[in-house]
């Protein structure tokens, strides 16, 4: 409690000089570097129609990253957007997700801007650098330029973007990213939850060792490890990091009670492929992250290996509430047109029912884009209840082919 509280106060302070530095007009780091469009090896952008490229200097180092921010539809106003931050693999860079033709087409039609991030370069190394030894017994909460140089990159971006209201929309700014940069970002959002909306993480987990193992998740089998609480938690991670002496969380423990930038509890979306060797560890992202009290959703893709969940940009959307953070949720009048004929009468959908405790009925559930996937979550709140929605929406779900809505 007491390392939480020193926590809360440096961010505290990181705020006020943001603040400071936004009043003057002056976007710099630490190294008096002014974040300018430019060209950088780490983000290439070439033939990438509406990607501008940004270059600065931190920690002694040039950085730089890629935005692109779609043009508002003819007769549209142009009024400042959401901003999904995405962080690429290990060894590749920027032009991941910002040199996609579909994956820009995609953030386009939500009217969503797309920040590619990228690692430095030193001595040939590609990686992210989270902290090496993650959450320790000495430093349970590793949020310095000392423990990550990639901390301070992090932030400068956001002043970037904090700068530009009349640009991008502050209170909407969401962080993901893929493998190691997935697992990185489990790491930095953790140091400024209050300046995130949510984040998302695709094909990685969080490493649990000695003492601080009390969960053991039901994906551990005799293949992938063997998990003994208050020892290990049975999985080994990409680099077989985390599992020295003091080593307790890698790449940290997630901060417990933790809020985002409208002061509700942060929002986190864990995706992992079925036959992703990582889904051990994602499981673990849900137990730790239901624990501090984090709205989490965790979704195991059949048939998937260690890749995005197809159609990654809707289903990043439909998890955080990207779109829908901009408005009242829309319900729909009517239940999809495919209602498959029932004599059941029975497989009605419940009237009063809500989505763990919102305004969001059967009717909210029948306009997603994804109904199936909507039918399989969790539908109320106490964690201890495990209901599915199929349960209270019946005919929506038995239409959306969910089996066991209308048996």
């Amino acid at each position: 409690m007491i390392v939480t509280n020193t926590c809360s106060s440096v961010f505290a302070r990181l705020t006020v000089l943001t603040q400071l530095l936004l009043f003057t007009g002056i976007l710099q780091t630490a190294a008096g570097a002014e974040v300018v469009e430019g060209t950088d090896p780490r983000c290439p952008n070439n033939n990438n129609p509406g990607v501008k490229s940004y270059v600065f200097t931190s920690s002694g180092i040039q950085r730089c990253f890629n935005v692109y921010r779609p043009s508002p539809n003819e007769g549209e106003e142009d009024v400042p957007t959401a901003v999904m931050m995405m962080a690429h693999g290990s060894g590749s860079n920027a032009n991941k997700w910002c040199g996609k033709p579909d994956v820009r087409a995609s953030f386009a039609s939500m009217g969503v801007t797309l920040l590619c991030t990228s690692s430095a370069i030193i001595d040939g190394d590609k990686r992210w650098r989270p902290p090496s030894e993650g959450s320790s017994e000495t430093n349970p909460y590793p949020c310095t330029e000392a423990d990550s140089i990639d901390l301070p990159y992090y932030e400068t971006i956001l002043d970037w973007i904090e700068s530009q209201p009349t640009q991008y929309d502050r209170e909407r700014v969401f962080n993901g990213g893929f493998s190691q940069g997935s697992n990185f970002i489990s790491y930095v959002s953790f140091c400024f939850p209050e300046r995130l909306r949510g984040i998302a993480t695709s094909g990685s987990g969080l490493k649990v060792n000695g003492p601080a193992v009390e969960f053991c998740s039901e994906f551990d089998t005799e293949k992938r490890g063997l998990c003994e609480i208050g020892v290990t938690d049975g999985w080994t991670n990409t680099g077989n990091t985390g599992t020295c002496d003091g080593c307790r969380f890698t790449p940290m423990r997630p901060t417990a009670g933790a809020t985002d930038v409208v002061g509700e509890p942060l929002r986190a979306c864990i995706n992992v492929g079925e036959f992703d060797s990582r889904v051990q560890g994602s499981d673990q992202y849900r137990y730790y992250y239901e624990k501090a009290g984090l709205r989490t959703e965790f979704t195991v893709w059949p048939g998937v290996r260690h890749a995005m969940p197809p159609d990654w940009p809707a289903v990043y959307d439909d998890c955080l509430g990207i779109t829908a953070s901009a408005r009242s949720p829309t319900l729909s009048p009517t239940l999809p047109p495919t209602l498959s004929p029932t004599n059941d009468s029975t497989c009605v959908d419940d009237p009063e029912w809500r989505f763990r405790s919102t305004n969001r009925n059967c009717d909210w559930v029948a306009s997603r884009k994804n109904v199936l996937r909507n039918c399989k979550k969790r539908a109320n709140d106490p964690k201890t209840d495990k209901t599915k929605v199929w349960s209270y929406c019946k005919a929506t779900c038995h239409a959306a082919g969910q089996t066991e809505a209308c048996p």
